[in-house]
């Protein structure tokens, strides 16, 4: 009884008051806590819990509809934000982080200007995801050569986009606004608190601190330390403290999983299917690094004809000469690639990797084998005989664990079933549809059990971008006979 009223008393806190959300993750961050402290909220339901407030998104701006566990998401977001407090929004990939902090960002627009930090590669896309769904905010993408090197340059403007490394060189500056919400994409980049850009985003000035990452440990209870003392300082205590009460140990983890509970957002897949499509489609835009648009543009120059140009350049996208798949100079498609695949395997699951060259295939698999020596890895395209195809897809499924096969979408996409894998990939567009469809198909299919998550990566103002918009022609061409025709027989 001694302990506990002194533990109550150390966190002023009188046991018969009410407790304020701030007292409330004080208490559970304390290493304290641990044999003291029952806590019998229902905090981590996120998945049947009514929202606090239930918002109108659409008539703050946002052009898209949310599936209805995006709505709780966004509202328990602008809740949180109401309360001063941050959250960390660890969806699984392809159920929509980029979305549910779009309409946090429309919801608290009016409160002061916004900060996303991100990987260089992903810039690009967000700017296309304002575009597409809440395009009355104005954006401004600090990145680049020509980016203002003044506060004032970035006034005026809703939302500022930046990378890691950008704001490491602009943290002067940067460091310097007083920001109404700062978003971290890929908030596991600062797993490692030791590191620049992890100490940078932590000094920003800010009110709001959202973290978006579908791993927020990688490999080890430190991971989520770090992405928590963005998300909330005093959560999880100060690091010594942390590490020694904390180890990397189970029943460690749990009680850190309770402790973070209250400012996480957490939903599987699985968890959520009966609000989503059987088949989520995600479109993810890229820049060109400068190298690539330097060889892209000469190509488009030399090249003999417009087929040959078609072709060179799409090499040049799908980075199928081996240019850009080592060390630092590794594409930015690629690493997003990379991270698809690695946080399949984080759940255990399966992923099928189309392109169209056989030296993408080879540089996916040999970066993928590098990183994930235990998966299983297989690669059918023209290279493998047609009658060992099945052979390894039947191996492909019985094995009890993660897995990814690279294919080119000629040589595995018809014929094939592959309902083991729940996760595809395509590298590089296709300039026939059908041809995408059909690849898609072989995971999306009957005896499928779970959604399939369709990523199609692409470069923006590239030979790339131009096929995917042929391609939705093409299929808007086909839907008009169809509907035609089902016309014609009613």
């Amino acid at each position: 009884m001694d302990l506990c009223q002194d533990f109550l008393a150390r966190h002023r806190v009188s046991p018969h008051d009410d407790v304020a959300l701030g007292s409330y993750l004080h208490l559970k961050s304390d290493p304290a806590a641990w044999g003291l402290l029952i806590d019998e909220t229902a905090w981590s339901d996120r998945t049947t819990a009514e929202p606090p407030t239930a918002r109108n998104f659409a008539s703050q701006g946002l052009t898209i509809d949310l599936y209805p566990y995006q709505q709780t998401g966004a509202d328990f977001l602008a809740s949180m934000a109401d309360r001063g407090v941050g959250v960390l929004l660890a969806d699984q990939m392809g159920l929509g982080k980029t979305l549910q902090a779009i309409a946090l960002l429309l919801d608290q627009r009016e409160d002061g200007p916004a900060l996303v930090v991100g990987p260089a590669s992903l810039l690009r896309n967000w700017c296309r995801e304002f575009r597409l769904c809440a395009p009355d905010i104005s954006v401004l993408n600090h990145s680049g050569p020509l980016r203002t090197g003044i506060a004032q340059g970035l006034s005026g403007y809703d939302v500022v986009l930046t990378s890691y490394d950008t704001l490491i060189n602009d943290l002067s500056f940067l460091g310097t606004i007083e920001w109404n919400v700062v978003v971290l994409d890929e908030a596991q980049s600062i797993r490692n608190p030791d590191t620049a850009r992890a100490e940078a985003v932590k000094s920003l000035n800010r009110r709001i601190s959202l973290a978006l990452t579908g791993t927020p440990v990688e490999n080890r209870l430190l991971d989520l330390w770090s992405i928590a003392e963005f998300v909330i300082p005093p959560l999880l205590g100060n690091r010594a403290a942390f590490e020694d009460a904390f180890p990397d140990e189970l029943d460690r983890a749990h009680e850190v999983g309770r402790i973070v509970a209250p400012v996480t957002l957490r939903r599987l897949v699985a968890d959520v299917a009966k609000d989503l499509p059987d088949l989520i489609q995600i479109e993810t835009a890229f820049e060109l690094a400068p190298a690539d648009r330097i060889r892209y543009d000469h190509v488009l120059a030399t090249a003999a004809g417009p087929l040959a140009a078609t072709t060179a350049l799409r090499v040049v996208c799908a980075h199928a000469d081996g240019f850009s798949w080592t060390g630092a100079g590794r594409s930015p498609k690629a690493e997003h690639a990379l991270r698809l695949i690695a946080e399949a395997f984080e759940e255990a699951q399966k992923a099928l990797v189309f392109a169209s060259f056989q030296t993408t295939l080879d540089c996916l698999f040999d970066a993928v084998q590098a990183e994930h020596p235990g998966a299983f890895l297989g690669v059918i395209d023209g290279r493998t005989p047609a009658d060992a195809r099945q052979s390894i897809i039947d191996l492909f499924s019985s094995f009890e664990g993660p897995g990814a096969l690279f294919m080119n979408p000629q040589a595995a996409g018809v014929g094939l079933n592959i309902t083991a894998a729940n996760h595809v990939i395509h590298f590089n567009p296709e300039w026939n549809p059908a041809l995408t469809s059909q690849a898609t198909a072989r995971a999306y299919r009957r005896k499928q059990d779970l959604p399939v998550t369709v990523h199609h990566l692409f470069y923006e103002s590239s030979v790339e971008e131009d096929a995917l918009n042929r391609a939705d022609w093409k299929r808007d061409l086909a839907d008009m006979v169809d509907a035609g025709t089902t016309s014609e027989g009613s």
